[in-house]
């Protein structure tokens, strides 16, 4: 390697100064130990040439001590890498894992990162294993999704690892994870499935499934939204004040649901209204079953008077 031929080539220097009275002679000598003593193939040093000048002191020029290796084509169209023995001499300074490289692609990888692809002569490598077109963000069109026509911008598909998805939700979710079901709809995916559970849509006041499609279907639910087995359940347990909920989300209403069996009957706070509501499904003063992390009371009194102490009236109709 570069190393090898750098360390032969100095130790040779050492053991062999007085050679160097002779330009023609050193280079020659220089080339045979390279190939006799450190297994380098004679091939390989036909970069290596020699000049003389100034009479009794010899100069060497040596183009290229290192075997065609690649490096950065800078000063040339500076779109990948080349190996053609011109490499600048502070390169020749700093050879291997920097400036010079046995493989295309390391010194693709380490100075094109951003155009690897045509820098490597990779071919169709914005493809998944299949074949398939990847997905990648559309930030020059709508901005809202991701798509996989095949109308990436060329850095994409120059360098699709960094870019590009195999899958819809896995673009979806690195680069429009703010707007996840927005994205998932828009690009008419039929593969993304929710839970088809249900939870509260807090804007409509409505009851909505986990899923992707027509109403009933609200989207895919967020992490923090509770989520019930029937509609009848998050209405009772979410929206029980709101008149006919159930048919208003598309559902049709069963009477009271398993909750009420569940139920406590006793109190806890509806910080939402600053009210305290009972354990319990249906009409008011029930605000719905209560969650596992609230803390009960025997009493509206007693639930008022722990933790809404500060309001005047924090009864069940109070909100």
């Amino acid at each position: 390697d570069a190393t090898q031929l750098t360390q032969a080539a100095l130790d040779f220097l050492i053991t062999n100064v007085a050679t160097l009275v002779n330009s023609t002679a050193f280079l020659q000598a220089l080339k045979d130990d390279l190939v006799d003593n450190h297994g380098i193939a004679s091939a390989d040093l036909n970069g290596m040439e020699a000049t003389q000048s100034g009479g009794c002191t010899p100069t060497f020029v040596v183009n290229s001590i290192f075997p065609m290796m690649y490096y950065p084509d800078w000063a040339g169209a500076n779109t990948g890498c080349i190996a053609d023995g011109n490499e600048d001499e502070y390169m020749r300074l700093n050879p291997e894992g920097y400036y010079l490289f046995d493989k295309l692609v390391d010194c693709c990888s380490r100075h094109y990162s951003w155009n690897y692809n045509e820098c490597a002569g990779i071919d169709n490598a914005a493809l998944g294993p299949d074949g398939e077109a990847l997905y990648y963000p559309d930030w020059e069109g709508e901005n809202k999704s991701c798509k996989n026509d095949g109308g990436q911008p060329e850095y994409m598909s120059n360098n699709p690892t960094a870019w590009m998805f195999e899958t819809l939700e896995a673009c979806c979710t690195a680069r429009y994870s703010w707007n996840m079901n927005d994205c998932v709809g828009a690009a008419g995916a039929t593969t993304v499935t929710g839970s088809n559970k249900w939870y509260p849509n807090w804007e409509d006041f409505v009851c909505v499934q986990d899923c992707v499609g027509d109403s009933p279907c609200g989207g895919l639910a967020e992490s923090w939204d509770p989520l019930y087995d029937t509609v009848n359940t998050c209405c009772d347990t979410k929206l029980n004040w709101v008149t006919e909920c159930v048919t208003k989300s598309g559902g049709t209403s069963t009477g009271a649901t398993a909750a009420a069996a569940t139920t406590s009957g006793k109190w806890y706070v509806d910080y939402d209204t600053d009210t305290c509501k009972q354990d319990c499904v249906g009409s008011a003063p029930c605000g719905g079953a209560a969650e596992s992390w609230e803390v009960l009371y025997d009493t509206v009194s007693a639930c008022c008077q722990g933790k809404l102490w500060w309001v005047e009236s924090c009864g069940p109709y109070a909100g």
